[in-house]
């Protein structure tokens, strides 16, 4: 066995501070003997000593190990500054900021892809028409269109859809949820987007203008149908006698008002 003596022992004047503990883990496995079973360091950690330049006994960890325990949820982290992030998920807190509208969110990551809206930054490109995402769930979730997989399904009537909220607002028609309400007159509903057409009943609020005539609309749809006006478009079609209309609507009295005059033939 090898043995270290006062004056051959280097100083640590003449030593990293690295060199220093990477000296003293190996002359502490020499002492004990280097495959002995009493050796205070584990095999995977004198391998990384071999190996490593930086490697340090105090602060050493392995990729399985992750000391830095969430005391509400028990996940753990390799490192404290992840475990405080990950905080924030339990307190509400929302600590990162964006320097151009000021909104706020809890991971890094969340705030990288919102600066993609103020900066137009499109780097998922869908490989079928080409149309970039700032994110690639919103990638994932659009090439759906053109694949028509439709992964969430309906445990009650077997109905299948191409994202999960419409799964979630589709459910609410089988349990009656509406758990949407107006503050107003307490009206509820089950999509939170016909809350905010409601609500303008009450404000007056008409924020989509026809940009030919200038005629204001609480909702989008009857804008919709109102540019047919100017534009004589008459996407449906009769498919008896091939007349066309400007909304569904018109073409199912249509089909009414056929069958009603065939009867009375």
């Amino acid at each position: 066995m090898v043995e270290f003596t006062d004056d051959s022992r280097p100083s640590s004047s003449t030593l990293a501070d690295d060199d220093v503990t990477k000296f003293d883990v190996f002359s502490a496995s020499l002492k004990e003997g280097k495959h002995s079973k009493k050796s205070k360091y584990t095999e995977s950690e004198r391998e990384c000593a071999k190996y490593s330049t930086t490697w340090n006994a105090k602060s050493h960890t392995h990729a399985r190990e992750k000391p830095f325990k969430c005391e509400t949820c028990g996940k753990g982290y390799l490192y404290r500054s992840h475990l405080l992030t990950h905080n924030c998920i339990h307190i509400g807190e929302k600590v990162l900021t964006c320097d151009i509208c000021g909104a706020s969110f809890k991971e890094p990551s969340d705030l990288h892809t919102h600066c993609r809206i103020h900066t137009e930054d499109r780097p998922f490109r869908c490989e079928f028409c080409g149309k970039g995402f700032a994110a690639n769930g919103t990638l994932v979730t659009h090439r759906r269109i053109h694949t028509g997989e439709k992964p969430f399904v309906c445990e009650m009537c077997g109905k299948t859809f191409s994202v999960s909220s419409s799964l979630v607002q589709h459910w609410r028609t089988h349990t009656g949820d509406r758990p949407f309400t107006c503050d107003i007159c307490n009206k509820a509903f089950a999509h939170s987007g016909h809350l905010v057409n409601h609500r303008r009943i009450h404000t007056g609020d008409k924020p989509f203008v026809c940009s030919i005539c200038n005629k204001g609309f609480a909702e989008s749809g009857p804008l919709v149908k109102h540019r047919r006006i100017h534009t004589g478009d008459r996407p449906y079609k009769c498919d008896v006698c091939g007349k066309g209309f400007g909304d569904s609507s018109s073409l199912v009295g249509h089909k009414r008002e056929t069958i009603f005059m065939s009867y009375m033939l």
